[in-house]
């Protein structure tokens, strides 16, 4: 008797697209390119109490007046707008560039309780940092800006 069984093709166990490994001298390449990719998004600390939230955001090289702060429907929104020069990039000639925010957008989701029309903003040395006040009666405005002093 002869024994008679199908062949699985490859593809029936491995779903994926197989990729090999590239060589040591372009795996610095490679990694480059994967690194151009990704949006830098500052990193933020969220401190609250029953009075207010207090939002700090470590954002190294901004100006004040690029910043575009606003609450929307409980929405905290932070964004960062600036045109970077290509010349100031290649005078500076870094070997590892990774704090360079020049456009992001955060946002984050606030309690019912909060009053964004009495939030306060201040950046200095590199840190921003947003004052929200807390209280019962607050009431949701359909967008509120915070300017940044």
């Amino acid at each position: 008797m002869e024994h008679s069984t199908k062949k699985k093709k490859v593809h029936d166990y491995y779903p994926g697209e197989y990729k090999t490994l590239p060589e040591l001298e372009m795996l610095p390449l490679a990694l480059q390119k994967y690194r151009e990719g990704i949006v830098l998004q500052p990193l933020i600390n969220i401190q609250e109490d029953a009075t207010a939230i207090i939002l700090e955001a470590a954002v190294p090289g901004a100006r004040r007046e690029h910043f575009l702060i606003e609450v929307d429907h409980h929405t905290l929104s932070i964004a960062l707008m600036t045109k970077c020069a290509d010349e100031e990039e290649t005078k500076n000639n870094f070997q590892l560039h990774e704090f360079n925010y020049a456009c992001f957008k955060r946002q984050i989701t606030l309690p019912e309780d909060v009053h964004p029309e009495l939030a306060v903003a201040s950046y200095n040395n590199g840190l921003l940092q947003i004052y929200l006040p807390k209280g019962k009666d607050a009431v949701s405005k359909l967008k509120q800006r915070i300017v940044v002093y």
